[in-house]
């Protein structure tokens, strides 16, 4: 909202200066942000699936991100990927929401929160540009397909490859 706020008031410096701030809080999050979900795994308090879920849902939020921020000369594409990202990094608030309200077991309220953003997105930019904006869907396809389709991966072989790999990188070099 800052940063929205900030650009409006045509405060570019400012803007540019939070950004890379945020920037380096991003790349602080990557191990920060990871490290739970699979030391879970390690210590067997979680499912490998479980947290194959954060970890998707973390990277691809990072990849939008980042993504935005190679493109940050092109103001409507990095908008659009920065609520991406966004949409993606907020699954946990999102499922401590629903906890709160005694809707943890309700998807449709977990994932419907979580694209609500890009999907009001989508919607006025349709109406604005009478056309569809293919990149304001990104998240919410995203959100979808790790939904229904990351057990798949992390139940199998290469799954638990990939979580072993995981965990000899972000838990093991510091136990």
């Amino acid at each position: 909202m800052v940063q929205v706020f900030l650009i409006r008031c045509k405060n570019f410096r400012v803007h540019q200066a939070l950004g890379i701030f945020g920037l380096c809080i991003l790349i602080l999050m990557i191990p920060t942000g990871i490290f739970p979900s699979i030391y879970k795994v390690y210590a067997a308090t979680t499912t490998i699936d479980a947290a194959g879920h954060n970890v998707f849902r973390l990277t691809s939020g990072y990849i939008l991100i980042a993504l935005a921020f190679i493109n940050r000369k092109k103001a409507f594409l990095h908008k659009r990927l920065m609520l991406g990202g966004m949409v993606m990094l907020m699954s946990a608030a999102i499922f401590r929401i629903s906890f709160d309200l005694n809707m943890q077991n309700s998807q449709l309220f977990n994932k419907g929160l979580q694209v609500l953003p890009a999907v009001v997105l989508f919607t006025f930019d349709l109406a604005r540009y009478k056309k569809v904006v293919l990149v304001d869907l990104i998240s919410v396809v995203a959100v979808f397909c790790i939904y229904f389709f990351a057990d798949y991966f992390w139940l199998s072989n290469f799954g638990e490859i990939l979580m072993n790999f995981l965990i000899s990188i972000f838990v093991k070099p510091f136990l």
